[in-house]
């Protein structure tokens, strides 16, 4: 006579302890990785996000160049206008048209006490080139580059505006919040934009193209025989 065997309720209870464990231990264990895969793949994305925009702010510097129109009595003057706030001027490769120039207006927009975000407006050269001071840009969207900036401001270097005191003198060239182009008569040397994020202060300090020799005075006239 056969008898069929069978597990012990102790069988049974040591066998649903070691799954449990083994459940637990793996459960403990997918977690961990989890949060390690999330954190390293968090660092990443927040490190080559953080590359990209410095990336973005730099090409948007470095491809400002000087570029000349004529005031409203003829004379040419670079066309750069700047203040605390952001500035105006020609960039040689428009970001959303690489293949063109643009106008360019880069601004720090308060969304709060001390804070800001720093956006972006282009105005593509398609049909027509800009061609006098007061002509106004068609630009485009607004873009937000960097987000969140605390104690934002621009500054710029370059030569102080011309003035009876200084007549015949060297020209002086300072730090300004401020800078005027067609006040000054001479383009910028530096852009500089301070600004704190995550409790850490940034400072950009880009030296901007030059103009070449004769670029504005090609443009002056004959007959002013300026």
């Amino acid at each position: 006579m056969s008898k069929h065997g069978g597990f012990s309720l102790v069988e049974l209870l040591v066998a649903t302890v070691l799954l449990s464990s083994i459940v637990l231990l793996a459960s403990y264990s997918y977690s961990q990785f989890v949060q390690y895969w999330d954190g390293r793949l968090g660092k990443f994305d927040e490190a080559f996000e953080e590359l990209r925009q410095d990336w973005l702010v730099d090409q948007l510097l470095k491809n400002l160049t000087p570029y000349v129109v004529l005031k409203s009595d003829g004379l040419p003057v670079y066309y750069f206008e700047g203040n605390v706030n952001g500035f105006v001027a020609v960039s040689k490769q428009a970001i959303t048209e690489p293949e063109r120039p643009a106008v360019v207006r880069l601004s720090l927009i308060q969304i709060g006490d001390n804070t800001f975000d720093l956006t972006l407006e282009e105005a593509p050269m398609q049909s027509s080139a800009l061609a006098t001071l007061t002509q106004i840009p068609n630009f485009g969207e607004n873009l937000t580059i960097l987000r969140n900036l605390g104690d934002a401001r621009f500054d710029y270097y370059g030569t102080e505006p011309p003035s009876q005191e200084s007549a015949g003198e060297n020209s002086v060239r300072r730090w300004s919040s401020q800078y005027n182009s067609a006040v000054t008569g001479a383009y910028p040397l530096n852009v500089r934009l301070i600004f704190t994020y995550a409790d850490r202060e940034y400072r950009r300090v880009v030296n901007l193209i030059q103009p070449s020799p004769g670029q504005r005075t090609s443009m002056i006239p004959d007959e002013l025989g300026l």
